[in-house]
């Protein structure tokens, strides 16, 4: 088969499923100017999120990864989100859940210590009562979600191929391999993965990249590139449309600024960027999607991208999603997207245009 009646065969094998009502990818749906200029995770996909201590690359993964969730249940989707958290507990997660829950059903703000009931105070019962009322919203996200912590790469995606094998069907050739033994076993050699439902996506998350170990006879370097390039791009996205996304820390303040990058003022310098990323600046190289998190109020900054007392918004903090790379290569201009983070309920919200004085006016205190 030529490569044009693969592509043929491939966009009709989509149309047939958006007909039926089903879509072929997952939209950033609480990030419309996003996706304005990203329309989302698409299947294979590998997607890096980036950022200093303190910006919230978790809580904005967090963010994301509820937000598809609510899409693809909304959608006919199937969506399996495995996260191998390696800085945070499975409870963190629960919290999360419930810290936005809380907030849609009783407008409660409140943080992780009090829902932790980390204090030298009984928990008040009204609190705890509201708590149980958000069982089903935990419950909800645990039918998609298994969280996990895997401090070996390889042994991450043994765990996801296992995911893989006990949902779908690995050919070698026309033959189906019946073991997981044969599967793992063969990873260079088998070449076909059919899921038992064509509508299901699969997610595999490493928060973050910087904390795994490094392998026998490897360094960090090597071992988290390895990961990057043969594991989760080739086996894990080429051949088995998994979406990867990847939690990486930013190199220090102090090593940006002192980075030689012409023409950047020092708050240029200080953003994410693709050149500074903290492990294995080579797994830019991989991913068809990297978005950096931004806070200029850590610098001082009271104005930025033409909104004015960033410093002075109600419960919430700027952060600015700098889009470093996408499918068509580096970026460069009209390359950022205001938001608000909401650590109280642990989401990010995309912010009105600075002009929309409406809709901004209830972000400020």
């Amino acid at each position: 088969m030529s490569w044009f009646d693969d592509y043929s065969k491939a966009i009709d094998k989509r149309q047939e499923q958006l007909v039926k009502g089903v879509p072929t990818l997952i939209p950033f749906k609480s990030f419309p100017r996003l996706s304005q200029k990203v329309p989302g995770f698409i299947p294979g996909d590998s997607i890096l999120i980036s950022g200093t201590t303190g910006c919230g690359k978790s809580r904005f993964t967090r963010s994301l990864l509820k937000d598809t969730i609510a899409f693809c249940e909304e959608n006919n989707l199937e969506v399996d989100i495995i996260i191998n958290s390696l800085e945070e507990s499975t409870e963190k997660f629960v919290v999360s859940s419930l810290s936005s829950a809380l907030y849609k059903r009783f407008g409660i703000k409140s943080n992780y210590f009090n829902l932790a009931n980390y204090s030298t105070a009984p928990m008040d019962a009204k609190l705890r009562e509201q708590i149980n009322q958000c069982k089903e919203d935990v419950n909800a996200l645990q039918k998609h979600v298994e969280i996990v912590h895997i401090a070996n790469p390889y042994g991450f995606f043994l765990h996801v191929l296992k995911h893989l094998f006990d949902t779908g069907k690995f050919y070698m050739n026309a033959k189906q391999l019946m073991t997981f033994e044969e599967v793992k076993g063969n990873v260079n050699a088998w070449n076909r993965y059919v899921p038992n439902n064509p509508y299901r996506m699969v997610i595999a998350v490493s928060d973050t990249l910087d904390a795994y170990i490094s392998e026998s006879g490897k360094t960090k370097y090597e071992t988290v590139l390895n990961y990057s390039k043969f594991f989760t791009r080739k086996v894990l996205g080429l051949q088995c449309n998994v979406i990867s996304l990847f939690v990486q820390q930013q190199s220090s303040d102090l090593e940006r600024i002192q980075t030689n990058f012409k023409g950047k003022t020092e708050i240029d310098k200080l953003k994410p960027g693709l050149d500074t990323l903290l492990t294995c600046r080579a797994v830019a190289q991989d991913v068809s999607l990297a978005i950096g998190i931004f806070d200029p109020v850590k610098y001082g900054e009271t104005e930025y991208l033409g909104y004015s007392n960033i410093d002075n918004f109600k419960d919430g903090d700027f952060r600015s999603l700098v889009i470093l790379k996408t499918r068509e290569g580096e970026k460069t201009t009209d390359n950022e997207v205001p938001c608000v983070a909401y650590f109280s309920r642990d989401e990010f919200v995309e912010l009105p245009k600075p002009d929309d004085f409406v809709n901004m006016k209830k972000f400020y205190q």
